[in-house]
């Protein structure tokens, strides 16, 4: 039992472990619909999160082949600070 905890594992993983209190179920069900990268991940950080001041929120998904990456998704921290994408 813990305060808090830092997992630092695949999110696909993430489903095949127990946990208590549950994961929210939005989180799960996204977990188990965004697939897992292959090689990396990318994060751009900038001064303002101004996708969202447009009213945007940071995600895109990429088809094109043989594009370097596939999915963005806003990694602004909750509070707000920090913000940034990752792809």
């Amino acid at each position: 039992q813990a305060k808090y905890v830092i997992l630092a594992t695949p999110p696909g993983l993430n489903m095949k472990m127990h946990f208590s209190p549950e994961l929210p179920p939005l989180r799960n069900q996204l977990i188990s619909r965004v697939p897992m990268g292959s090689v990396i991940k990318c994060m751009v950080y900038y001064k303002e999160n101004f996708w969202r001041k447009k009213g945007y929120c940071g995600s895109m998904v990429i088809e094109e082949e043989g594009a370097p990456i596939g999915l963005t998704l806003d990694d602004t921290k909750p509070d707000g600070s920090v913000p940034a994408i990752m792809g």
